[in-house]
């Protein structure tokens, strides 16, 4: 359930730069950024400039910092930073008892909070913002050969250490590209032959890349999917402006049943895009084929930027599934009377909402539902993405407990309006509110509930089993059915899931589709 993105996980980039160079950064293709820096010599000062403006939110930093004898790492490191809320100063350095991070307010403040961290062979500063640390640590792998390496990363904007793995995946023409694994997310860097320099990087589950000035970089692996003749564009008319959307529909000799999507939470798009994957796209191609129309649309949080335009889960989804209902049953080819309501993770809550409200709604689909309350959900999943990110239990049983304070106050006292991860109080106390058993339950709607065993978001015991636990068989209106090696996306995943694999290209199993297929084909 994406209540929130992922969190506890430093996101490491979002410029980048080196060698009086300028990189440029991109975001889902937009250019947003830049820096520019110095290429010092060994035992010198590195400095550096980014200027960062994504949705109108600009953001200066302003490097400094000192490299060992090898060029390749800092010993010390500090970088101003300007934003809409304020300075700051971030800082690390390597002294005779080990590391010291700190951060403040910067000027002549004392640091805000200080943490320490013992020096080894293998730590590396890696600023959450700047490409020029990684240069560098392309520059490190390719002078040592490396296949294969391991460091402790610190991470001076959250005060943090995160262990970081670089496999290297291809070597050819005048580059060698390597796969990180920076605390869980996957970066793919792209380095010169000869003195490593980093060419191009991406962050595929931020939809990021990071492009030296000049170069080209290579077209990726996997192209997008061709167009299906059975996919039209259109608009869902909601009442802040239309949302865009597509309809696919199967040709078919007689009218066709139809599903409603519904994402999950935050800002998705109509394919529920994360990294380069899109499952809502996957799952509308795969019940096409078995001759049932969809329509998907992008939330309103995509395009609005407006968090009261989307306070409440009314406001978030069933307003304009509503209006997207109407576009489904005015669509030619279409049966009127088989429609049926998804919903993926959050979206979840709120299908039956939609059901009930458009009336005439044949079933539910509930894929990767939560059984939990969204704050013990949140718990559960930062003390997980921390403990993938190298943290201790003290540091992550204090990081929990201050979610946990925040709900406590919320629930105990009706005048607090404090946000939490940067949603409002009053979204919040909505979302409380729903329980997807008592919603499923209350619709009287058969209801098909779907689960990925490798899920870490929504867990095949605490949520899908309770929900089965509570709702029963609801004299037959109700069918279960997890997928052992799928994860929150219900796509395959090899090994363990950790969610890093959201990075990587994939598709839904076709087994999801058919499943669904089967099942509305006997409602």
């Amino acid at each position: 359930m994406r209540i929130a993105p992922v969190v506890c996980v430093p996101l490491l980039f979002a410029t980048l730069a080196l060698s009086d160079d300028v990189y440029e950064t991109y975001s889902k293709d937009k250019l947003v950024g830049s820096e520019t820096a110095s290429r010092p010599e060994p035992n010198a000062v590195l400095k550096s400039r980014t200027e960062l403006s994504v949705e109108g939110i600009h953001v200066t930093f302003v490097q400094e910092g000192k490299l060992d004898a090898t060029g390749r790492r800092l010993v010390s490191y500090a970088c101003d930073i300007q934003a809409p809320q304020g300075p700051a100063r971030v800082r690390a350095k390597l002294g005779e008892s080990g590391w010291v991070l700190d951060a403040g307010t910067g000027g002549d403040a004392p640091p805000m909070a200080t943490k320490s961290f013992p020096e080894g062979a293998s730590t590396i500063v890696l600023d959450n913002n700047l490409a020029s640390h990684l240069d560098l640590l392309c520059r490190d792998l390719v002078f040592a050969g490396s296949e294969a390496a391991s460091y402790t990363a610190l991470v001076p904007q959250v005060l943090a250490s995160v262990p970081l793995q670089a496999k290297k995946v291809e070597s050819s023409g005048e580059s060698i590209r390597y796969r990180l694994d920076a605390a869980n997310v996957l970066i793919e860097l792209n380095c010169r032959k000869g003195d490593g320099a980093l060419l191009d990087a991406a962050v595929p589950i931020q939809s990021a890349r990071y492009v030296r000035k000049g170069y080209t970089p290579q077209a990726p692996k996997a192209a997008s999917a061709p167009a299906d003749a059975r996919e039209r564009t259109t608009v869902v008319k909601g009442p802040t402006g239309e949302l865009p959307a597509v309809l696919t529909v199967p040709k078919s000799d007689k009218a066709v049943p139809a599903v409603l999507m519904l994402s999950g939470s935050g800002p998705n798009d109509r394919d529920e895009t994360i990294g380069p994957n899109k499952p809502f796209r996957d799952l509308a191609l795969g019940l096409a084929d078995a001759g049932i129309a969809t329509l998907r649309f992008d939330k309103r949080t995509v395009s609005l930027k407006d968090p009261s335009k989307a306070s409440t889960i009314h406001d978030e989804y069933v307003v304009d599934a509503l209006e997207a209902m109407k576009l489904l049953r005015a669509t030619e080819g279409i049966d009127a009377k088989r429609l049926f309501v998804l919903g993926h993770s959050l979206g979840t809550l709120a299908a039956p909402l939609v059901a009930k409200d458009a009336g005439d709604v044949r079933g539910l689909l509930l894929l990767a539902g939560p059984a939990r309350a969204p704050d013990a959900l949140l718990h559960d999943q930062m003390a997980f993405q921390m403990k993938l990110a190298g943290q201790d239990a003290a540091t992550i049983q204090a990081e929990t407990a201050k979610i946990d304070a925040s709900f406590a106050r919320l629930k105990s006292d009706p005048a607090d309006a404090t946000a939490i991860l940067g949603a409002p109080a009053g979204y919040w106390r909505d979302l409380l509110r729903l329980d997807l058993a008592t919603l499923v339950r209350d619709s009287k709607l058969p209801a098909l509930i779907l689960q990925g065993e490798k899920d870490i978001q929504v867990s095949k015991t605490l949520d899908f089993e309770a929900l089965r636990a509570t709702l029963g068989a609801g004299d037959g209106r109700y069918t279960y059915k997890s997928f052992a090696d799928l994860n929150h996306l219900l796509m395959p995943v090899t090994g363990e899931g950790t969610g890093k694999e959201y990075g990587i290209a994939g598709h839904v199993d076709p087994a999801v589709s058919r499943t669904i297929a089967s099942w509305i084909k006997e409602h």
